[in-house]
């Protein structure tokens, strides 16, 4: 009901494949909500979701150039130096929903991270025990245990600054692909109700309402259906 309302009021507007794109969009952002709770607690993997993402098909690029301009910050290319923009992303089937950070120092141990564009959910949500993203198969509590046996004990682990920051940013070529996959089958449910509306049928239970007023309700489900 609540599809059909919105259909029939965006509709004089926007195109079909549109509104079931924006549809799809929606989705996926709450599909890469959920991505990110389950990394959060622990459920999956962190390494699954720290990845770079691609400056071109990412989006990151303009964020960079747009942050750049404002601030002064250019991204450090010497050697050794971490100073950049890094892009963090969650989603299914395909990560398309991200953060994007400037990570600043001379190195990664002493850095401090700025969300460039993330909610920062610190405040409510203190960060847990997830792995370092330069170490995504050790955590801090197995760090720390490696030390006390007398074993490797990377100085790097320090801490996870990119913990408890919400993505709000699409990722340009993954967010498409991904509000196709999401509104395809939203653009063939509208199109199935049309093609049933075209043979004289309800178009939400199919049943034959040719001979019936084009606006009254239907005998079968009682929806009324504009013709």
């Amino acid at each position: 009901m609540a599809l059909v309302a919105l259909q029939g009021r965006f509709g004089r507007f926007f195109p079909l494949w549109v509104r079931c794109a924006v549809v799809g969009l929606a989705l996926s952002w709450m599909i890469a909500i959920g991505h990110w709770l389950l990394v959060e607690t622990g459920q999956l993997p962190r390494i699954r979701t720290h990845m770079v993402v691609d400056a071109d098909s990412s989006g990151q690029a303009i964020v960079e150039a747009i942050h750049c301009r404002i601030t002064g910050l250019w991204p450090n290319e010497a050697p050794f130096l971490v100073d950049g923009y890094t892009t963090i992303a969650y989603g299914w089937p395909i990560a398309n929903w991200g953060t994007v950070f400037r990570q600043r120092s001379t190195a990664f141990w002493q850095s401090g991270v700025d969300p460039v564009v993330a909610v920062d959910m610190r405040w409510l949500w203190p960060p847990g025990n997830l792995p370092d993203p330069y170490h995504p198969t050790l955590t801090l509590a197995a760090r720390n245990a490696q030390c006390a046996a007398g074993g490797p004990c990377p100085r790097t682990l320090c801490f996870d600054a990119y913990q408890r920051y919400m993505p709000i940013f699409p990722l340009v070529g993954h967010s498409m692909l991904a509000s196709v996959f999401y509104g395809l089958p939203f653009f063939a449910w509208y199109k199935w109700r049309e093609v049933r509306r075209r043979r004289g049928h309800c178009a939400s239970c199919g049943f034959e309402r040719s001979t019936l007023p084009p606006l009254g309700p239907c005998p079968e489900c009682g929806m009324s259906i504009r013709r």
